[in-house]
C-alpha cells in the first residue's frame, strides 16, 4: 500500500501539473503506471514522469476521448 508520504507527493505533482497544463488537464492523462500495483517505487516513478512533463513543459500523452478504447481497470 502507498505511504501517505507518497499519496501526498502524488498529489502535488498532480497540482503543479494542473497549475502548469490548467485545471483538469490530469483528468485524462493515459494511465501513468499499473493501477494494481501499490507499492511506494511505483508511485515515485509516476511523480518523476509528472515533474519531467512538468519541467519540459509538454503534456502527458492522453486518452482520446472520441475513442472507442478505454483502459479497464
Amino acid at each position: 500500500m502507498y505511504s501517505q508520504e507518497m499519496l501526498e507527493k502524488f498529489n502535488k505533482a498532480v497540482e503543479s501539473y494542473e497549475n502548469k497544463f490548467g485545471k483538469g488537464a490530469f483528468d485524462h492523462v493515459v494511465p501513468l503506471g499499473d493501477p494494481l500495483t501499490d507499492e511506494d517505487e511505483d508511485i515515485a516513478e509516476e511523480i518523476e514522469t509528472i515533474n519531467r512533463a512538468i519541467i519540459m513543459g509538454k503534456r502527458l500523452p492522453e486518452l482520446d476521448p472520441d475513442s472507442d478504447l478505454k483502459p479497464i481497470y
